[in-house]
Order: C-alpha cells, then structure tokens, then sequence
C-alpha cells in the first residue's frame, strides 16, 4: 500500500538553498565515530559489534530527524530538490516524519535486542543476522512513503 502526501500548487517561497552540506557533515562524523569505536578500551569484539550497530541505527535515526528538522527531503535519493520545493512545509514534513518514525523504532527495538542479546549471551552471527534484515527491512518499507 503506497502512502501519498498532497502536494502543494506552485513552490514555496522560503525553502532555501539547495545544499549537501549537512548531509556531507554528518556522514564525515559518523565514520569518524565508527573508525575510533573499535579502540575502545577493554571491549570484546562481541560489545564492539553490538555498539557499532546501535551506532548505525542510531545514525540513521538521527539523520532522518535532522532532515524532518530541516526539510531538507532532497537529500533522500527518490526527491529532486525541485520536488521538495514544491511540496510545501505541512507535506515536506509529513514525509520525512514517516521516514524518521520507521528508523526511530527499529533503533529502539533493536537497542532492547542487544542488551538480551548481551546479556544471554546470543551469537554475534544472531545479532548481525538481525540487524542486516532489519534495516534493509526498514530501508525498503519506506520507498511506499510518496508525494503526490
């Protein structure tokens, strides 16, 4: 079932400048952070992984709130700038709230994952398993998120 947002007639006055600078930003940061985690001290691989994709999800979420914030929709492969301008602030965030809603609730089910997962003991091939599926699973459930 596909989900479509109106779009507004006509673009809007004060979208802004198109630009990547954020986006680029916060992908410098995020592999910076992922690079130094594997030197955390006194950590076994299996705390390192568990960590590194909480990160990941985390990121993810991350990013899509900072896009809803700035609507900047564009910056998703399937918008044009053009279309994000055009959209309207009520349906540019619409759309990028469906986004960040999807991210945000696997980040947090997966989060309480890893510490049963920790706790328990679980194979790391268990909890690499469940987050390959899981967030191409997320991935691909928002490409029904349309504009109209």
């Amino acid at each position: 079932m596909e989900e479509k947002i109106n779009m507004e007639a006509g673009m809007e006055k004060e979208y802004g400048e198109k630009s990547y600078k954020g986006f680029a930003g916060l992908m410098s940061l995020f592999v910076l952070l992922m690079f130094l985690l594997p030197f955390i001290p006194n950590a076994g691989a299996e705390l390192i992984s568990i960590i590194i994709f909480n990160g990941m999800n985390l990121w993810m979420a991350l990013l899509t709130w900072v896009i809803y914030k700035t609507e900047k929709i564009y910056w998703y492969t399937d918008m044009s700038y053009e279309e994000a301008a055009k959209a309207g602030t009520d349906n540019r965030k619409k759309y990028a709230i469906r986004h960040f809603k999807r991210f945000a609730l696997f980040a947090a089910a997966f989060a309480l994952y890893s510490v049963i997962s920790y706790l328990l003991r679980v194979p790391l091939m268990a909890d690499i398993l469940l987050e390959t599926i899981g967030i191409v699973a997320v991935a691909v459930s928002t490409i029904n998120i349309k504009l109209e």
